[in-house]
């Protein structure tokens, strides 16, 4: 394949910042989905911290590798979450994690994000799961992943995210879901929400996924309320009230 299709540095961060730099412009849709906030991690890896009102403590995605095929490239996200000490999830951590989220010179309390001189030394801790992104060269967002540990008993934390994220892609895209799909493959199950099917397809070849391993899922609230959002007129001259740093 040429290079001249992806500059993987620059799509490995505009895959998740430009459809949240769209979002953060208008502030009844950023009240609609219970987005709070995000902010960018500097570093030479590609991360973020996310902020929503529908949990509490804050997610981060930490960009882990890529894989291109033709005019395709899936991006491969690991997905953090810092639950507050408030929180039901936070008695479930790892003996270890709470020695971390306890050390207020590694971490900060009132973002529930690390401190960033201690962020690489954290990153073996608080996984919660992997995002994967399908784009186009063109940068249209194809496909959406999400598999998890499944460590606290239930997938409502890592659900929370990801559809926090199809809510936001569905908006920048005016695109709703074609398709949500289980995935159970060599023990491992995964969510996938297809935009374009063609990507998908790709998706399936490149790590050659039988048809037998998928479902069909029938969630039409989520297909209803993504839709909603694809199709949702905006007022002009929103306000960046909705924050781009928590």
């Amino acid at each position: 394949m040429s290079k001249n299709h992806f500059n993987i540095f620059q799509n490995q961060r505009s895959a998740v910042e430009n459809p949240f730099r769209h979002l953060v412009c208008y502030e009844e849709v950023c009240s609609k989905i219970n987005f709070k906030g995000i902010s960018q991690i500097w570093g030479d890896t590609p991360a973020w911290y996310f902020w929503s009102h529908n949990i509490s403590g804050a997610y981060m995605l930490y960009f882990s590798q890529y894989i291109e095929s033709g005019d395709y490239l899936y991006l491969n996200y690991t997905l953090y979450y810092y639950p507050k000490n408030s929180s039901k999830y936070f008695g479930k951590l790892l003996p270890e994690e709470l020695v971390f989220i306890n050390d207020r010179a590694k971490f900060d309390a009132a973002t529930s994000t690390p401190n960033f001189d201690f962020l690489e030394e954290s990153l073996y801790l608080f996984q919660l799961g992997e995002i994967g992104i399908m784009v186009d060269s063109s940068m249209d967002i194809l496909m959406l992943l999400k598999s998890e540990n499944n460590r606290y008993g239930d997938s409502v934390v890592s659900d929370i995210f990801f559809d926090m994220i199809n809510s936001v892609y569905s908006f920048y895209q005016k695109r709703a879901a074609v398709n949500i799909l289980k995935l159970i493959y060599e023990d491992s199950e995964s969510d996938v929400v297809v935009y374009k099917v063609d990507g998908f397809e790709t998706f399936k070849k490149i790590f050659n996924i039988p048809e037998s391993s998928l479902q069909i899922v029938d969630d039409t609230n989520c297909i209803h309320k993504w839709h909603e959002l694809a199709h949702y007129q905006t007022e002009n001259g929103a306000a960046l009230s909705c924050c781009l740093h928590h």
